[in-house]
């Protein structure tokens, strides 16, 4: 967290997102959306600076939101992520529609789910969030 922090990032606490960090561990973190030039000020540093891992090409992303949110959640993970369990900011690693994910609340534009998981499983991700969603398709207006 050192290296962030000399970086001028304000580093969240354990298991929250802030300013574009996801913050796993005491010395875990993924820096989405880092400036370009991150890693080579990062290669240049001294040690310790804790372990680059490119993860651009191997980690997939999805947004969900919508008027049952709250209810696919449930379906689709064992986690509580209801509003009083798990605020906006707040991370979980766990399984998500049947993939090992990583999911933080994110309420950026409206109430919704941002879940990292492997670029592998995405086909059968996107088919799991369909068919639990499915439910719900008829109480939602076009």
């Amino acid at each position: 967290m050192a290296f962030l922090q000399a970086q001028g990032y304000t580093v969240p606490e354990v298991n929250e997102i802030a300013n574009d960090i996801l913050r796993f561990g005491k010395e875990e973190a993924v820096v989405l959306n880092g400036p370009a030039d991150l890693r080579s000020r990062w290669e240049a540093a001294a040690a310790p600076k804790g372990y680059y891992s490119w993860r651009e090409e191997a980690w997939g992303i999805m947004r969900l939101t919508g008027p049952r949110l709250f209810d696919l959640m449930a379906k689709i993970s064992p986690v509580d992520l209801s509003p009083s369990a798990f605020p906006a900011g707040r991370i979980a690693q766990t399984r998500v529609g049947y993939v090992e994910a990583i999911i933080w609340r994110n309420d950026r534009e409206v109430i919704g789910f941002d879940v990292l998981f492997d670029v592998a499983a995405t086909a059968f991700f996107a088919t799991a969030v369909a068919t639990a969603s499915a439910e719900f398709n008829s109480e939602v207006p076009a």
